[in-house]
């Protein structure tokens, strides 16, 4: 038996994302390469599926032999079950803002697979008739990344770690200099008219929601931001490229090279997703509660049913930044004790292990040795 990892990330091909040293550069992509790690152990190779179909077309392995496990719609997944592979598992982490199309397709392409890990609201767009589903938790810290809380008097207050990122491109320039950008433009736009999940999702999206707070924070010269491509934001709309110049300008975005210790010496983290969709949570509150920061978290509308709801602020209970601002004055040695103790005791608990990308890599070893053995 042989397992083919397939994702559309070029960064991920030729098996360097089992390579620990590279995957950690990567949120959520650390697990494969202890998956693969499980499984050699009990005898079975684990490759990247441009690895496996070139081993097929070289007639060194027959495609029966293969277990497919696809991130979202990937193309070499598609290619090494067209080819007789079996689409063993299925796993979604990415939200419907940014893989529309992978969601639009889902009741397709998620019957064929044997095990779908996905969020929540995904289960919602299909029927199960065959196979078994299971929520998605994104695999987001090891062990070793605890960090030792700092002491909260002297701390910073508050910070934001995320890229420039918009849900969609600005109209471009329609003259000759720009023509390919234009009509690169129309046919991306044409894409989205076309997909009903991306229409949903960008009336759910939370990006201008991380705008704003960078907008307000920085007037009360509170806020501190990290993260690439904000050196040039004319990816956003004319009008926030407007309010946020002079801020960005004067805020000098950069990147971090380690997010955890960078954040752990700020009171607050702001961690908004990119979307509100039902179990869609990321990377960034399970940051906050490894490096011992309080997150200000916006996104999943069913977060309780996953984090413990005083372990978190939940921006929802507050309808302006004023507001919330006071609120987090307040917030004294003792409270936010109590919150930092509740994230860290989480990571520990049965459901926050889910979390940990060493135990998740555990849980999807045990569908592939369940099917060997069985």
């Amino acid at each position: 038996m042989k397992v083919a990892i397939c994702t559309n990330e070029q960064q991920f091909r030729a098996n360097r994302i089992l390579d620990k040293s590279w995957a950690k550069n990567f949120p959520g992509a650390l697990w494969v390469s202890f998956f693969a790690d499980f499984l050699k152990k009990k005898g079975v190779e684990v490759v990247t599926g441009d690895v496996a179909l070139a081993n097929i077309q070289v007639k060194h392995w027959k495609p029966k032999d293969i277990l497919v496990v696809q991130a979202l719609d990937a193309e070499y997944g598609k290619q090494l079950v067209k080819l007789g592979a079996k689409p063993f598992i299925l796993t979604g982490f990415e939200s419907p803002l940014h893989a529309p199309y992978f969601y639009d397709q889902l009741p397709k392409i998620a019957l064929q697979f044997t095990h779908r890990i996905l969020y929540s609201g995904a289960f919602k767009s299909f029927s199960i008739r065959k196979g078994f589903n299971h929520l998605a938790y994104f695999p987001s810290f090891i062990r070793n990344d605890i960090i030792r809380v700092k002491k909260w008097d002297g701390r910073k207050f508050i910070v934001m770690v995320a890229a420039n990122k918009y849900f969609e491109k600005p109209f471009p320039i329609p003259i000759p200099h720009y023509l390919s950008e234009y009509f690169d433009w129309m046919r991306d736009r044409f894409a989205k008219w076309q997909s009903q999940t991306r229409t949903l999702a960008i009336e759910s999206e939370l990006i201008t929601k991380r705008l704003g707070a960078i907008e307000y924070f920085d007037s009360a010269e509170k806020i501190n931001l990290f993260g690439h491509d904000w050196d040039n934001i004319q990816n956003l709309p004319f009008s926030w490229q407007k309010r946020l110049g002079k801020i960005i300008k004067r805020l000098k975005p950069k990147l971090v090279e380690n997010k955890l210790e960078t954040i752990s010496f700020y009171k607050f983290s702001i961690c908004f997703e990119n979307v509100s969709y039902p179990g869609f949570i990321s990377e960034k509150i399970i940051d906050c509660f490894v490096a011992g920061v309080i997150p200000i978290y916006l996104g999943a509308p069913n977060i309780e049913k996953f984090v413990p709801p005083n372990s978190f602020i939940d921006m929802r209970n507050f309808d302006s930044w004023e507001k919330l601002h006071k609120y987090l004055i307040k917030v004294d040695n003792n409270k936010a004790s109590k919150m930092i103790q509740m994230g860290r005791n989480f990571l520990e608990s049965n459901k926050g292990k889910f979390y940990n990308q060493e135990e998740f890599a555990k849980f999807v070893s045990k569908l592939v040795l369940n099917l060997r053995f069985s």
